[in-house]
């Protein structure tokens, strides 16, 4: 049996609310910080590809993150190959179109370049760590719509820069389909056995499971979340991401209860937020031609997480409300 650290024994849980798609559009930015400034955002993601602007933007972000001192705020990378262009200007073979802005690819057709990959990674930290003043300030890294979950090779070289990490596995209340907890009905063989396309009959049916096991997406984030772990990566335990355009408030509350009475010691939980302020209705629209629906559902989030009153909920339940620079180091 492991031996738990000290520090895994007698720290609080924790809940990481991060915001992110920080930068470029002004809706976006004031919903982030309002969020702060109603004490619940914790975490910032910002965008660097979007120019001069974007860049000002962070600058101001951090000066106003300095002053202050009633919970903690980090600001971490939101990286991207799929909006803005270039930090640099590089015209890319794989990543980039004619005019010079990154391109959106069929992902499951996508053939990037690895080299590539990793020589913009490098050159959006390193615009970050110019405008926080230190590649120590900044707290994490994350992907936008989740590129470096796609590939093993993006999640490696994501992980080998050494910064905290979302966790690639779902905050869940009940075991889904193919966890292997899921029972042995005759509904449920013929459900695998359609998406198998072969028979239903018992005798074939535990090797239907276990492939859908091997295979599921939950196995390989499973996988991955480890290989962070082995390398001793910071990252939280799992991350709410269904909160985006799904939001209401006793889904913030069902977290806080449900981490409350997990057994795991020393258990964090990250939540995904996508905010807006309604003051710049059309700005976001500019931003990247985001559906008006999207736009209501960012400002339902703020709205939610303000009613809530989730802060109040974590402190009455003992759990921290941290940063990723606050996640326990393993080891």
């Amino acid at each position: 049996m492991k031996r738990l650290t000290y520090q895994q024994k007698y720290m609080p849980k924790g809940i990481i609310l991060t915001a992110d798609d920080f930068g470029p559009s002004r809706s976006i930015n004031e919903g982030i910080y309002q969020g702060i400034e109603a004490g619940i955002v914790s975490a910032v993601s910002a965008f660097v590809t979007f120019g001069e602007e974007n860049h000002h933007n962070i600058i101001q972000l951090k000066e106003y993150i300095d002053t202050i001192d009633t919970h903690p705020v980090g600001i971490g990378l939101h990286f991207t190959i799929t909006a803005g262009s270039p930090v640099n200007g590089n015209r890319y073979r794989t990543l980039t179109i004619a005019n010079g802005n990154f391109s959106l690819f069929d992902f499951f057709r996508w053939n990037v370049s690895l080299e590539e990959f990793e020589q913009e990674l490098d050159a959006q930290l390193s615009k970050l760590a110019e405008l926080l003043g230190g590649i120590e300030y900044i707290d994490h890294i994350n992907c936008h719509q989740g590129i470096c979950f796609l590939k093993k090779e993006f999640w490696e070289i994501l992980l080998s820069k050494g910064l905290p990490v979302r966790s690639p596995i779902k905050f869940s209340y009940q075991h889904t389909w193919y966890d292997d907890k899921w029972p042995l009905t005759p509904i449920n063989r013929i459900a695998i056995a359609r998406a198998l396309r072969r028979p239903a009959t018992l005798k074939n049916f535990r090797q239907k499971k276990r492939y859908l096991i091997k295979n599921s997406k939950n196995y390989m984030r499973k996988k991955r979340f480890n290989y962070a772990k082995d390398l001793g990566i910071q990252i939280p335990d799992s991350c709410l991401f269904s909160y985006y355009k799904q939001a209401n408030t006793r889904t913030l509350i069902n977290v806080v209860e449900q981490l409350e009475k997990g057994d795991e010691p020393n258990e964090t939980v990250e939540i995904m937020l996508h905010l807006c302020s309604d003051n710049f209705p059309s700005d976001i629209n500019d931003f990247w031609g985001v559906d008006p629906k999207s736009i209501l559902g960012r400002k339902k989030e703020l709205d939610c997480l303000i009613e809530s009153k989730i802060i109040q909920a974590m402190q009455a339940a003992n759990i921290q409300q941290i940063c990723y620079r606050n996640l326990p180091i393993t080891s």
